[in-house]
Parts: C-alpha cells; sequence; structure tokens
C-alpha cells in the first residue's frame, strides 16, 4: 500500500482495516459498519473443478441498514414471512488503482445475515470504482455481478495480460442453473474506468466439464489482442475423458463482454423508494 493510502489513516493502529471501513461506509451510505474478527472460507472441489475462496483472508464486516436497492431487496427477502433482513454479512478486498494517487477498487461480496432469498439471490458480488474527495471516498461506478446460485468469488488477482505496463483486474465469480459455472473476467484498468475486455467461462459443470487458467506470457504477447488460456476438459459432450485434455487457447479482445447483460444486472441497483 502507498504511503499515500497509509497517510489517510496514521492514526490507526491498522491502516488496512480502517480503510475497508471507510470503503464501506462510501458504497453503504448512512449504514453502521462494524468491524468483527470473523473469516469464512467458502472454498470446495468438486471432482476435478476446484473452487478457491479468494476473499477467505478477508475479516468479516457487520453493515447494517434496510436494504437500499432492488438486488437488496431481492437478497434480504425472508421468504413466506414477509420479512426482509438489515444485517449484510460483508467482505472486501481493496485495490490501489494503478497510476493513481486518488483512486480505489472495491471488491465486495455479501449476504444478508438471517434472510431465506430465492436461490437466485443468495449473494452479492460487486465491483466499485471509489474516488477521494477531500477526506471522504465516493463511489464513481459499479458493477454488479450474476447473481443465480452466487457464493463466492473464486479468482481475483491484479496483473498485466495486454502488455502495456499497467495491472489488469482478473476477477472470478461463480454461478448456476443447470449446473454450476465461474465467469472470469478481465478489467482494463489504463482509463478512468474500469473497461471489460473479456468475459469467458473458466469452470464448467454442465453437459461439458472444462477449467481454464489465465496463461499471463502467452496473453502479453498477444500486445492486447488477445488473451490466452490453458484449457483443461474432463467431459465434452457427455463423453468422459479418462485423462484430461489440455489445450491452448487464445480468444480475441472483447470476446463474451456484452454491453446489454451489463446494463441489465446493473439495473437492479437502483435506489428503493422507503
Amino acid at each position: 500500500m502507498s504511503r499515500w493510502l497509509c497517510a489517510l489513516v496514521v492514526a490507526s493502529t491498522c491502516c488496512a482495516a480502517d480503510l475497508r471501513q471507510e470503503v464501506l461506509q462510501a458504497i453503504f451510505p448512512g449504514m453502521e459498519v462494524v468491524t468483527t474478527t470473523r473469516h469464512r472460507d467458502d472454498s470446495w472441489k468438486d471432482g476435478e473443478i476446484r473452487y478457491p475462496d479468494a476473499l477467505a483472508a478477508e475479516a468479516i464486516f457487520q453493515v447494517n441498514g434496510a436494504p437500499a436497492n432492488e438486488i437488496e431487496q431481492r437478497a434480504a427477502e425472508v421468504l413466506g414471512e414477509g420479512k426482509w433482513s438489515r444485517r449484510r454479512e460483508v467482505r472486501v478486498r481493496v485495490i490501489e488503482r494503478p497510476r493513481s494517487e486518488s483512486d480505489l477498487l472495491a471488491v465486495v461480496q455479501y449476504r444478508f445475515i438471517a434472510a431465506r432469498p430465492a436461490m437466485a439471490y443468495w449473494s452479492i458480488p460487486l465491483l466499485v470504482h471509489l474516488e477521494r474527495t477531500g477526506n471522504r471516498w465516493k463511489v464513481v461506478e459499479q458493477r454488479l455481478f450474476e447473481t443465480a446460485h452466487h457464493g463466492m468469488i473464486p479468482g481475483l488477482r491484479m496483473v498485466d495480460v495486454t502488455g502495456d505496463d499497467v495491472a489488469d483486474l482478473v476477477l472470478e465469480t461463480d454461478f448456476g442453473g443447470g449446473g454450476h459455472l465461474s465467469w472470469l473476467i478481465v478489467f482494463d484498468l489504463s482509463g478512468h474506468s474500469f473497461r471489460p475486455i473479456m468475459q469467458v467461462c473458466s469452470r464448467s459443470e454442465t453437459w461439458d466439464v472444462y477449467s481454464q487458467i489465465l496463461d499471463v506470457p502467452r496473453s502479453v504477447a498477444q500486445a492486447g489482442r488477445a488473451i490466452c488460456f490453458e484449457l483443461t476438459t474432463f467431459v465434452k459432450e457427455g463423453k468422459i475423458f479418462p485423462t484430461p485434455r489440455v489445450s491452448h487457447e487464445c480468444y480475441p479482445t472483447g470476446t463474451g463482454v456484452d454491453g446489454r447483460e451489463i446494463e441489465r444486472l446493473n439495473h437492479q441497483l437502483r435506489p428503493v423508494i422507503q
């Protein structure tokens, strides 16, 4: 963490914890943000497919307040009782934005305590861009990810995959329905906003069973034209491979990015009238 960021909370005995609390207070304005010492590890494995919890090391915060938008109303519901939870169990990873001294990114994943929502709203995955204004953080933009059967963030790192010497955000988020899957999304951070430049399925447990991991050296060699992966296939169209098949794939930049789908998901972040 830069000297500038730590200077913001120099009087604190725990710079990172206080920064996370400030960030959460900006994301959940007017709500009570309570620090806890609790952690949660939702890592799991199904056959050959692993789902490591990228936020397992992050302490849990409790954020108290009424549901603030459409997606929260659905995630906070206690089905069949006409009640809604007001308590969130939140984990957050704060990331210093490359080449910026006044911007942060926050990867947030949370669920409502004691809620019983529909399976499409178990948990909420969110990417937030914040900007320092005076002595406060201000939310500049947000991106909601698919919530259907979502439970965890299985991948999160900063790495340059386009060869421009600016670290990109590589984030994986799980979802489900007719099987269990995870998206891998690459965000270009060279501009002011976070710009998605690729979205591919990194794990699939449907009719096809496979996993693919980012191949950074091959991606960098593509100089922004494509992003490359090592694909391991266990089942293809119902055919089981006793020895998994490994191949190397490169997808053109822009693959899987759907502006309409992004708008559809973000539409659920609209404030609700209390």
